[in-house]
């Protein structure tokens, strides 16, 4: 190994400890914060709801009510974010197809990711099962769409691919994993990132857009993390992004017994 080489092995290894750090502060924080916040949210929610239900259609305090449930709603959500980048959240693992999955999140957001964008998708062969809980997985593959889609302002491509492979010498993992996995990748061809960005794209309430809260690759690290597995990410400027997902492979014994459920956009936007 060359003097090079092993400087950017131990950059990155202070990288990963330092970005392990933040995520174990922020889940402090989220733990600490969230039984609290919840209680006072429950109040202002139930108050709002109740001073809705009082006044009349055409009454003029109807918007501002109606404003402070939104914020509540908001604020309740933000919070279930923090509480998924800090590895804290109630996950209800089962085994899924991470192919229907990607079928279902590719229906519902067809139509919000724009005309000028074109989404196409490379299935594995195999269902591509993964031991995972499939509200946050819906919620991984939201975050890294949109971003995809933010990073392609003028229009471009969305790709989504699944595939089985098995970590071994022969292809070895960025993470140190070995065994069956499947990758679940989301490749943009936008702007693309400079080392830079990279280096702070999965740290919490890091953002470039304007109005970004920060928190949606953050988000995406947290649940993947939870959940056994690791995110990656390979970008260069003007080269748009590709986001790798791995999750270790699981096997489904017997069909499910459960059918798929339909999946209705959140609120608020």
């Amino acid at each position: 190994m060359t003097a090079e080489n092993k400087a950017e092995e131990e950059r990155r290894s202070l990288q990963t400890k330092l970005q392990a750090v933040t995520m174990e502060a922020v889940a402090r924080l989220a733990a600490g914060l969230s039984d609290h916040f919840n209680h006072l949210l429950a109040a202002n929610s139930r108050f709002s709801e109740i001073v809705l239900d009082e006044l009349e259609p055409e009454h003029g305090l109807r918007a501002e009510a109606d404003e402070t449930l939104n914020a509540c709603h908001r604020t309740a959500a933000m919070i279930r974010q923090l509480l998924a980048v800090g590895r804290r959240q109630v996950l209800e693992p089962v085994v899924t197809s991470s192919n229907r999955k990607v079928q279902e999140i590719v229906t519902l957001l067809r139509g919000l990711i724009g005309e000028d964008i074109v989404i196409e998708t490379e299935l594995a062969s195999e269902p591509a099962f993964v031991r995972a809980d499939p509200a946050q997985l819906e919620q991984v593959l939201i975050h890294l769409m949109v971003n995809a889609r933010d990073a392609m302002p003028a229009g471009g491509k969305l790709i989504i691919r699944t595939e089985t492979l098995d970590l071994d010498e022969a292809h070895l993992s960025p993470f140190g994993a070995r065994g069956p996995h499947v990758r679940l990748s989301v490749t943009d061809t936008g702007h693309g990132m400079d080392s830079e960005t990279l280096a702070h794209v999965f740290e919490p309430f890091f953002s470039t857009k304007e109005r970004g809260t920060g928190l949606g690759l953050a988000t995406v690290y947290g649940i993947v993390s939870q959940s056994g597995g690791h995110v990656a990410v390979d970008s260069r400027p003007g080269g748009g992004a590709t986001f790798a997902v791995y999750l270790p492979a699981a096997v489904q014994d017997v069909e499910e017994s459960t059918p798929a459920r339909a999946i209705e956009p959140a609120g608020g936007g």
